[in-house]
């Protein structure tokens, strides 16, 4: 059970820095980029070729790469509405579980075609428009992060069913609440 938690705590630890401080630096840089380039247009009437290739790509690792983290954070509102209303009935762990599993399933099916779309990145020699950089280095980003949110996704799923099997419905002791009731 010990080196679980200790496994546990190395993926969270590489997790915590592929999904939240790589996108966190992606931002920044993509931030002064975007700045320059617009401050450059402005003062000096003169644009930076390749801009849009390097924003491009960087968006693409920013969304790809920070999904776990928001999934891992529970930050979303969509998915997490149902069962946080559902939580202390009996269908809410078993709601959590059956969302987890389409998630699974899903996500799945995203890194699949993610990997047969970079198979065919890699055999074309794909590259960007302007500056010509190969498109292979940030579709393994993307997929890196496709695989993190599976893991995550997964390491939920047991924590839920964990929570769903050991789920003790807290209820009313009738005969207190009941003062017509006779013992």
């Amino acid at each position: 059970m010990e080196k679980c938690r200790v496994c546990r705590s190395i993926y969270d630890s590489i997790e915590k820095i592929i999904t939240i401080y790589i996108p966190g630096i992606i931002t920044l840089i993509l931030g002064v980029i975007i700045t320059v380039e617009v401050l450059s247009r402005q003062i000096f009437n003169h644009s930076f070729m390749g801009i849009v290739d390097i924003v491009e790509q960087g968006v693409m690792l920013l969304v790809f790469l920070s999904i776990a983290g928001i999934q891992t954070t529970r930050s979303h509102i969509t998915i997490d509405l149902l069962p946080e209303k559902l939580k202390h009935r009996r269908s809410g762990p078993i709601l959590d579980c059956a969302l987890l599993v389409g998630s699974i399933l899903a996500v799945g099916f995203l890194l699949a075609e993610m990997a047969v779309y970079s198979c065919d990145i890699h055999k074309m020699n794909l590259r960007t428009l302007v500056l010509f950089l190969p498109i292979l280095p940030f579709a393994i980003g993307a997929i890196i992060g496709i695989l993190l949110l599976f893991i995550s996704l997964i390491l939920q799923f047991k924590e839920s069913l964990f929570r769903a099997r050991s789920f003790k419905h807290v209820g009313i002791d009738r005969s207190e609440s009941d003062p017509n009731q006779q013992s």
